[in-house]
């Protein structure tokens, strides 16, 4: 922990200095300045309230100095919040496969099958049988820091849009959930059984979200949100995005592997302590003049980038999402507006 603090402070300690002064030697006149350690520290200092204090007086002061300079529209924002790592698992392929739309592969064909099914049930005995290997022939492909993550996920293969287990049969599975496709909550549907569009796919597709939306946790929606890819994800990258996105409940973790049961205790093993996979709200701050103080209600962080072009009266692009916020715009910006690619660009390479 202590070893973690002091690495986190003095970077951002550095990124601070060197943001500030590139600021006051180029005279921008829109500049970004990324946080990671609030992610960081969150993730593995949850259980710290304290600690996570300390570090937000830090930025606290590093945005005291930046007020100071000669900015005149500053705004702090995050694109998400932050929770308790869920102990309760919904694992995606179980589900899938519970209710006929997912196909496993039949294992315990041969002995590798066996011996493979055998450690995933086993996991005391997975540990060892893997840090021998690890010790012997140097193979650390399904160790991380000596722990075992996904042990019956040590085989995989690609499968287009992420790597799935080879529990599962893709060709012939209706719909499946790749491993780290948008950290397991994105469910694919077989396009080319269910070409996207087509009457067959909708149908499908409909009746999937229809079916995940009755699933219950804890006496309540299992489900916050299930959504169509293109309404969570719009854009031109349409044909990469899953076809069915999951927003758990709080008290619920997704997984994509192949789990001995739809919901259950979570099998996963991770030392991060907070999460936001189900967290969606973050905040917005945002000071200017003639911008009045107040709450301004549901703000989509999506209405950032034309909200910001309004401030250097730049039009507005027709391809983009979001929309200004009227509460915000309050006076021009005072300067000169950047070049108007330029500021685009800028806006287009935030990571939001």
């Amino acid at each position: 922990k202590h070893e973690l603090l002091e690495k986190e402070y003095e970077i951002t300690r550095k990124r601070f200095a060197v943001f500030r002064d590139a600021c006051r030697r180029e005279q921008f006149s829109f500049a970004c300045f990324y946080v990671k350690g609030t992610d960081l520290l969150q993730h593995y200092l949850w259980d710290d309230p304290q600690t996570l204090r300390d570090y937000w007086t830090l930025l606290d002061g590093f945005l005291a100095e930046t007020l100071a300079d000669s900015w005149t529209h500053v705004i702090v924002a995050s694109d998400h919040g932050f929770d308790t790592v869920p102990r309760t698992a919904f694992s995606i392929n179980r589900w899938l496969a519970d209710e006929g739309f997912l196909r496993l592969t039949v294992v315990g064909e041969g002995v590798g099958g066996v011996a493979r099914r055998f450690l995933a049930n086993h996991r005391s005995l997975a540990r060892t049988y893997y840090g021998i290997r690890h010790r012997l022939f140097g193979s650390a492909r399904a160790m991380q820091n000596n722990e075992i993550r996904n042990v019956d996920h040590i085989e995989e293969k690609t499968a287009g849009s992420g790597t799935v287990s080879r529990d599962i049969d893709v060709v012939h599975s209706a719909a499946y959930a790749p491993g780290g496709a948008l950290n397991g909550k994105g469910i694919y549907l077989n396009r080319t059984l269910t070409p996207i569009g087509s009457p067959a796919y909708q149908e499908l597709r409909g009746r999937i979200m229809t079916r995940l939306s009755q699933v219950r946790f804890a006496d309540e929606p299992a489900f916050k949100k299930v959504l169509c890819g293109e309404d969570a994800y719009p854009g031109t990258d349409r044909a990469a995005m899953p076809d069915i996105v999951l927003l758990p409940q709080p008290a619920l973790f997704v997984e994509s592997r192949v789990g001995r049961a739809a919901i259950g205790p979570r099998e996963t093993r991770t030392r991060a302590l907070g999460h936001h996979l189900s967290s969606s709200d973050g905040m917005l701050i945002c000071r200017g003049p003639g911008i009045a103080t107040g709450n301004r209600g549901n703000i989509s962080i999506l209405d950032l980038y034309p909200t910001i072009l309004s401030w250097y009266g730049i039009a507005q692009p027709v391809d983009i999402s979001g929309s200004v916020v009227p509460s915000l715009l309050g006076n021009a910006v005072s300067v000169a507006a950047p070049d108007d690619g330029a500021l685009r660009r800028a806006l287009g390479e935030i990571d939001l």
